[in-house]
């Protein structure tokens, strides 16, 4: 079998998945499965069969219930004489419980051929709860292609899937990897989508046959299963106890087109940002996590949020000139870096974030992913009236292995770190070069941060810790701790 993963834990239960690979042919295959409280099965609490099919690339994934709370839990799968090997999850604590810590890594953009997944062996001596993916799991570009990339480390064949089977091929390309595949097997993962498991960018005017292909391929390799309602839906929410609500949003399969980038957020095309009925989330959606995060009576609310949150502002127009000359300039005038992320969609951000301080919903950590750089600033309600308040505050982690702006530049530039930090507002760190991963460990009063870095050209590099920091509850306050 092709290895196994585990994901979404709930106090009673957690997801199991396995890929089958037929001895001969392509016809199903039985598997049965096991869950126990032990590695060596002696004290086995939940058993159960389940069928891989060639029409879902003999993947198999089981909602696994009926476990006790809080508590590490080993699973299997078998078919004839051949077993998988053993899986290691948990479940989250009962609800109504008061856990002292949540500990996740959270990982973002891994693209093969750039480069090795080290980063998930050095995650796996962490000591963590619960991997949280936010997104661009898999690329659509092949080592061949010339658009994209620039090691070349390793081959990758397929250049841009449109169907099924070259989707499926990615996935299946990507598990070869042997430290994803531990991470996979000794950790259970929350996953987000962002827009590289479909394309680059798409919106939700993507042609439909390859969105189906592309979402059905990530559902049948992931340990998440769809909602039988909504079957493309991703957003949800986890609880851990009273300490934590994990809320997961999908900001791909609902958004709309993207607004020019970089963008003068003027009366001119990017003011297209601030049109009020744009949409980043979908109306939906937009509700759900209005009510979600109002709702929450855990001690802290985290955001698994796929693209940057904070406005990334690289020159402010809305001061007393350029409103004089242009009395009619939108919210927040300036120049914007990326028409994709929140700021492309700055009404939607501002409905959501008055939503928040409407209602006093403050202690919210906002994990992000999607940018390849670090990023590390509060979350602003308004970024030119210094007395709102701040409503969150935001880990923006790099990427796994795909392109940093050192290969973009061909260079390394440290100082323009501290150019881009100084320029672009209110930030406490920013880190344009390295890859790696975060760790966000949630304690009753805190919030603690690390930021690791790792050498994606090397597979037997160490790890480093860039920087530390922290959030005490009661105050979005961001100290820099190392």
């Amino acid at each position: 079998m092709a290895g196994v993963a585990s994901g979404d834990p709930r106090p009673t239960g957690a997801t199991i998945w396995t890929r089958a690979v037929p001895p001969t042919g392509t016809g199903p295959v039985r598997l049965s499965w096991e869950v126990a409280a032990d590695e060596g099965f002696s004290d086995v609490a939940a058993t159960g069969t389940v069928t891989a099919t060639a029409e879902g690339d003999h993947t198999a994934t089981v909602a696994v219930d009926g476990l006790d709370p809080d508590w590490h839990w080993y699973y299997r799968f078998s078919a004839g004489s051949q077993t998988s090997p053993t899986g290691r999850t948990r479940t989250a604590p009962a609800e109504g419980s008061s856990p002292e810590r949540l500990r996740i890594a959270f990982v973002s953009c891994q693209m093969f051929s750039e480069g090795h997944f080290t980063a998930y062996r050095h995650l796996l001596a962490e000591d963590v709860d619960l991997m949280l993916h936010l997104g661009d799991y898999i690329y659509e570009y092949g080592s061949d292609s010339e658009e994209y990339g620039y090691h070349r480390l390793r081959t990758d064949p397929v250049d841009h899937p449109t169907d099924l089977e070259g989707y499926r091929a990615k996935y299946r390309l990507y598990r070869t990897d042997p430290d994803l595949r531990a991470a996979h097997q000794l950790l259970p993962m929350a996953a987000m989508w962002d827009d590289h498991e479909v394309y680059d960018d798409y919106d939700r005017f993507v042609d439909p046959d390859q969105r189906a292909a592309a979402y059905r391929a990530w559902f049948e390799h992931m340990p998440h299963l769809p909602d039988p309602t909504d079957p493309s839906r991703l957003h949800r929410r986890l609880a851990w106890g009273d300490l934590a609500d994990l809320v997961l949003i999908d900001l791909a399969q609902y958004r709309d087109t993207e607004a020019p980038a970089p963008f003068v957020s003027t009366t001119t095309e990017g003011s297209v940002a601030h049109d009020s009925d744009r949409t980043l989330l979908g109306a939906t959606q937009r509700e759900w996590l209005k009510s979600t995060m109002a709702a929450s009576k855990a001690r802290w609310r985290v955001l698994g949020n796929p693209q940057m949150l904070q406005p990334l502002r690289l020159v402010d127009l809305d001061n007393e000139i350029t409103r004089f000359v242009d009395p009619d300039l939108p919210p927040n005038a300036g120049l914007y870096l990326n028409g994709t992320q929140w700021d492309g969609y700055q009404a939607e951000r501002r409905d959501i974030l008055s939503h928040l301080v409407e209602h006093g919903v403050g202690d919210n950590v906002v994990l992000t992913g999607d940018i390849h750089s670090w990023w590390v600033g509060g979350v602003p309600l308004d970024i030119d009236d210094p007395n709102t308040p701040t409503v969150a505050s935001e880990f923006v982690g790099g990427s796994i292995t795909s392109p940093s702006f050192e290969q973009m530049l061909n260079a390394r530039i440290p100082e323009l770190n501290s150019l881009v930090r100084d320029v672009a507002g209110d930030l406490e760190f920013v880190n344009l070069f390295d890859h790696g991963y975060g760790v966000c460990e949630i304690t009753r009063d805190a919030v603690e941060v690390a930021f690791r870095r790792v050498d994606i050209l090397d597979p037997g590099a160490g790890v480093e810790t860039m920087a530390t920091f922290s959030v005490q509850r009661g105050s979005p306050s961001i100290t820099r701790t190392s």
